[in-house]
């Protein structure tokens, strides 16, 4: 796996593998719920890119309505150089509706940390004091690897839609508009979830 860019730290390849996200994450001065999101915009390749909605559903091993309790660092790991650090930090959901799949009451929804490990601290509790408090909806899929088990990630960057100061509905791990077509009729949160839960039904 080559490079990639975490804000402004670059991690070898040899941390980099166990990488499914690559999260760019600054110190946060307010509460904005978009300023929230952009500081998790992926900042790497893709995993998995997707046509269409009912694709994502698919994919996913549970589609979620939840709220952030709470963010934590959740593990780090030491790459084959001294400054090969990867941190991992975790966004505790409370799931208020299963739309599709299964799911725990509770999800660690994983993500990493674009900070040099001396500063992560500072980026956490920035991040806590911005926590949204609407509900966003949540494609996730469960980790597989090693010291992995219960802990989750998004299938991509398109795996979250929430209500911003922007907008009633967006992606707002995205720098465009991701299904713009096929959700021309979707504009809130709740209305997506209405969608999603005939794909859900269709696939079933």
């Amino acid at each position: 796996m080559s490079r990639q860019s975490i804000g402004r730290k670059h991690v070898g390849a040899a941390a980099a593998a166990a990488a499914l996200l690559v999260v760019g994450i600054a110190a946060l001065s307010s509460s904005d719920r978009s300023e929230f999101w952009e500081r998790l915009k992926i900042g790497g390749w893709e995993v998995e890119t997707f046509s269409s909605m009912s694709d994502m559903v698919r994919a996913s091993d549970s589609v979620v309505l939840a709220r952030i309790g709470g963010v934590d660092v959740s593990r780090t790991i030491q790459g084959d150089a001294p400054e090969d650090v990867v941190t991992y930090a975790r966004l505790d959901l409370e799931v208020l509706q299963v739309i599709s799949g299964t799911s725990p009451d509770r999800v660690p929804l994983e993500f990493l940390v674009g900070a040099i490990p001396g500063q992560v601290a500072a980026e956490i509790e920035a991040l806590r004091q911005a926590i949204p408090k609407e509900p966003a909806v949540f494609f996730l899929h469960a980790k597989r690897g090693n010291d992995e088990h219960g802990l989750y990630r998004l299938i991509a960057s398109t795996g979250l839609f929430a209500a911003t100061s922007r907008s009633t509905l967006e992606a707002p791990l995205r720098d465009d508009a991701p299904f713009s077509v096929e959700l021309r009729a979707v504009g809130s949160v709740e209305s997506l979830v209405d969608y999603l839960e005939s794909l859900a039904a269709q696939t079933r």
